[in-house]
């Protein structure tokens, strides 16, 4: 996230130091962002929320989705 401040030319000469306020977000360590407590992953995708899948269609001919 970017936050746009205006500085002063001799400010930034002097190298000012200037306090904003500003809001963080972090990923809860508690669930690793995914909300509640007791959250499990799913074991197919590993809580990536896709599937990847090889499919042969053919001699060395293979089809991923």
């Amino acid at each position: 996230m970017l936050k746009e401040i205006s500085v002063t030319l001799e400010q930034a000469y002097k190298g000012d130091l200037i306090k904003f306020q500003h809001k963080r977000y972090r990923i809860c360590d508690e669930c690793d962002g995914q909300g509640g407590e007791g959250v499990k992953k799913c074991s197919h995708c590993k809580g990536r929320g896709i599937v990847t899948k090889m499919v042969m269609l053919g001699p060395n001919m293979y089809s991923q989705s």
